[in-house]
């Protein structure tokens, strides 16, 4: 897994081993396609366990999310779940480089902000 530093802040990219890319303005888009192509379920499972939440709430749930809702947190309805949709780029970054660690998938992700993605 990798990262790099876009000089874009308003792109975000991820590059999957087999050579496809996801990407897209607003970032949500590029997170969107790569939660889709590894799988809803894969990644709402992880984030269960992922330390990265919001209010101590995952960002995908099976429900609409109460607690992130009165926090004033989007919500999109994708694949049977909801998913955290206004979160900052570094944080898509950081849960997709977790992800990636914990299923092995060998993602590099173009890190739209200058700020490093320290463990």
């Amino acid at each position: 897994m990798d990262t790099k530093v876009l000089n874009n802040q308003a792109e975000f990219m991820v590059k999957f081993p087999d050579g496809s890319i996801a990407t897209g303005k607003p970032r949500f888009e590029a997170y969107k396609a790569t939660i889709q192509k590894i799988g809803i379920d894969r990644v709402a499972k992880f984030a269960q366990t992922s330390k990265l939440k919001r209010y101590g709430q995952p960002y995908i749930n099976k429900e609409r999310n109460k607690v992130l809702e009165e926090g004033g947190y989007k919500q999109e309805f994708i694949g049977g779940y909801y998913v955290v949709s206004d979160f900052s780029a570094l944080n898509m970054a950081r849960f997709l480089r977790d992800l990636s660690k914990e299923l092995d998938l060998g993602l590099t992700i173009y890190n739209p902000c200058k700020t490093p993605l320290a463990d």
